[in-house]
């Protein structure tokens, strides 16, 4: 299927689900590094 398919449909690539789950296990130390980290894995 064609990613362009995707679009509208909650579709996530494995690799960026995989970063927003860490960042939601590991926030209380991202965000002790700043909160840039975490706003960049939230947009």
């Amino acid at each position: 299927m064609e990613a362009s398919k995707y679009e509208g449909q909650g579709f996530q690539p494995p690799a960026e689900k995989d970063a927003i789950e860490f960042a939601k296990k590991h926030k209380d130390k991202i965000a002790k590094r700043g909160e840039q980290f975490l706003w960049i894995t939230s947009v």
